[in-house]
């Protein structure tokens, strides 16, 4: 069997499908922004204002403009805007200055939340993608639960590549499984996470709880890759503690993003999202606001 060189395995930055798509995601949205301001424990200038920003860029994400990438992963990506708002909900308070109202801050933001996934849960032609809002109380550990979901998305774009057999693509997925293996064995050890935890388990194939499955034995050998099931992760601690440095990995940023913005510019197509919002019984969108912007209202009466 060929040995693995280093530099043939070694993953590059447009290796990984799922992280293109998330950094892009946050230089669109400018949720790096926000990452940052929690990573450094500062506070956001105008955070109403990159609140109402971010809505119409989610608009625009979503609604106006869906790329076949998210219609096609619509399961996937509905889990990470998840993810990412139970991020947002906790740490708004956090980074929002003392002189403004973060009560009313939190509400607007899920004001508009509510009407997005609400529009969703509707059969109009204009809702190619369909999400259900899931809601849980942000921790630390939800990053984790993310990095074996991101993970997992990744894992299948390297089999669907390798259906014809390339020994280089196969060294790069082989260490990316063996390496993930190896942290979430670290986190199971160290107390931090429990491989039987619900939370863990994404889908069948995706799951600490059949670890043996989800991080393969994988084999580059005579122009074939051959994969099979590994031994499973442990199930004790060995103490209830992470070191300080990886605790705060897991509030850490991806890399700096490096793509160009998506902007909203046919006003048609605003009316069209608006008209969306308008129909039925519920009504989930307020007025243009100033520089017109979008803001969709939770209607109450109707919820």
């Amino acid at each position: 069997m060929r040995g693995y060189v280093v530099s043939e395995c070694t993953l590059g930055e447009n290796d990984l499908q799922e992280k293109i798509f998330d950094e892009k995601w946050k230089k669109d949205t400018k949720f790096f922004e926000f990452e940052n301001a929690v990573n450094s424990n500062e506070t956001i200038d105008n955070i109403e204002k990159w609140l109402f920003d971010f809505d119409r860029q989610l608009l625009n994400i979503y609604i106006v403009s869906p790329t076949d990438e998210i219609i096609n992963m619509q399961d996937k990506r509905c889990r990470d805007l998840n993810y990412y708002i139970n991020y947002m909900l906790y740490y708004i308070p956090k980074i929002t200055k003392n002189t403004q109202n973060t009560a009313d801050i939190i509400d607007t933001f899920q004001r508009f939340i509510k009407g997005i996934f609400s529009s969703w849960g509707n059969d109009s032609p204009l809702s190619k993608f369909k999400c259900a809002r899931e809601h849980k109380d942000y921790k630390n550990t939800m990053y984790l639960i993310k990095d074996l979901d991101d993970y997992c998305e990744n894992k299948k774009v390297f089999q669907k590549m390798l259906e014809t057999y390339d020994y280089r693509t196969c060294c790069k997925y082989a260490r990316y499984v063996r390496d993930k293996k190896r942290s979430f064995h670290d986190y199971i050890l160290r107390g931090y996470i429990s491989k039987n935890d619900d939370d863990f388990h994404i889908e069948d194939n995706c799951t600490l709880k059949k670890s043996g499955v989800t991080f393969p034995n994988v084999t580059c050998d005579k122009g074939k890759i051959s994969e099979s099931e590994s031994d499973e992760l442990p199930v004790a601690s060995l103490n209830g503690h992470l070191a300080t440095s990886q605790q705060h990995m897991l509030r850490g940023t991806l890399p700096e993003d490096s793509f160009n913005s998506n902007h909203i510019s046919n006003e048609d197509t605003y009316d069209d999202v608006n008209g969306m919002f308008s129909e039925g019984t519920s009504h989930y969108l307020d007025t243009l606001q100033e520089n017109n912007r979008f803001h969709i209202a939770y209607d109450p009466i109707n919820n």
